[in-house]
C-alpha cells in the first residue's frame, strides 16, 4: 500500500494572540489522583495565556459536563469575565452538545486539539506537570488531603516570576503584588491560629523552592541544545541573514550567514 502524497486537509488555524488577561484561556484535567477525604480525584487546570495565571480546581472524574460548567462559571467567569477563546483537548465534556451550545451562547470561540492537529497549545500540559510536581512536594506526609493544598500552591505559583514574561502572573493580571501574611513572631494566644499560619508559610517555602528547581531543570534541558560562547572585541563573527533585507536574492540561493565581520565594540 502506497503512502498518500496528498496535502493534509484543512489549513492550520493559528491561535489568537491575547491583548489582555483572560481573553484566551486554556483548560485541561489532571486525573489519576488518589481520592481525598472530600472524594476529589482530579484537578481542573485553567491558565490565562496572557498573564500565565493559573487556577487549580479540585473536581471529580465523574463530574458531568454541567457540573464542570458550573465550576468554570464559579471559579473563572465570576472572577475574570467571559473569555473570547477557550482552548482544550477533545475530552467528552468539551465536545458535548451542551458545552458547545453554552460557549456559543456566551460568545466564546472553542479551539480544540485533535490527533492530527495538536497545535493548539502546550501551556496547560506543561502547567499540569508543574502542578503534579508541586503536589508531590507538598503531600509527602498525607496524600489523602492533597486538595487542601491547592489554594496555597495556586497562590505560590501565581506569585512567582514566570520565565516567559519576567513578571508574576498576579502582577500582570492585577497590576500590583499581593500582600502576604508575616511569619508569627509573638507568642501564641491561640495556638491553632499560629500553627495554621506557620504551616502555610512552610508550604509556601517548599513550593517556592520547588518552582526554582523546576526552572533550573528547564534551563538545563534548554542549555543542552545551546553553546555557551561569549563574543568579545576582536572576534570574527558571522551574521544571521534572516533579519536582513536581501530579498533581491532568490530564496533558494540566499546565504544563511554573511561575513565574517570584526567585533569592534561590545555593549551591555
Amino acid at each position: 500500500m502506497k503512502s498518500s502524497k496528498q496535502k493534509k486537509a484543512g489549513l492550520l488555524q493559528p491561535l489568537p494572540v491575547p491583548e489582555q488577561p483572560w481573553q484566551v484561556v486554556s483548560l485541561d484535567f489532571i486525573t489519576g489522583l488518589p481520592p481525598t477525604i472530600s472524594s476529589h480525584d482530579a484537578i481542573l487546570v485553567v491558565i490565562d495565556k496572557f498573564s500565565k495565571m493559573g487556577h487549580f480546581i479540585p473536581t471529580h472524574t465523574t463530574a458531568s459536563t454541567e457540573e464542570t460548567a458550573q465550576l468554570f462559571v464559579r471559579r473563572i467567569i465570576s472572577q475574570h469575565g467571559i473569555p473570547t477563546t477557550l482552548i482544550s483537548d477533545r475530552d467528552p465534556k468539551f465536545t458535548s452538545k451542551f458545552w458547545k451550545e453554552l460557549m456559543s451562547l456566551l460568545g466564546t470561540r472553542l479551539a480544540m486539539s485533535s490527533a492530527y492537529h495538536p497545535q493548539t497549545d502546550g501551556q496547560t500540559e506543561r502547567l499540569n506537570q508543574i502542578v503534579e510536581q508541586l503536589l508531590r512536594a507538598a503531600c509527602k506526609d498525607d496524600i489523602s488531603k492533597w486538595d487542601l493544598h491547592l489554594p496555597v500552591l495556586e497562590f505560590a505559583y501565581n506569585n512567582a516570576t514566570h520565565a516567559a514574561t519576567g513578571q508574576t502572573p498576579f502582577f500582570l493580571c492585577y497590576g500590583r503584588h499581593p500582600l502576604t501574611p508575616q511569619k508569627p513572631t509573638t507568642s501564641a494566644t491561640v495556638q491553632r491560629a499560629h500553627d495554621f499560619i506557620t504551616t502555610m508559610h512552610q508550604l509556601w517555602d517548599r513550593t517556592h523552592k520547588r518552582l526554582l528547581d523546576i526552572q533550573q531543570q528547564h534551563k538545563r534541558q534548554a542549555d543542552r541544545h545551546r553553546n555557551d560562547h561569549t563574543i568579545t572585541v576582536g572576534d570574527q563573527v558571522l551574521l544571521d541573514t534572516r533579519n536582513l533585507d536581501i530579498s533581491h536574492l532568490p530564496s533558494k540561493l540566499r546565504p544563511r550567514f554573511c561575513g565574517p565581520f570584526l567585533v569592534e565594540a561590545q555593549y551591555q
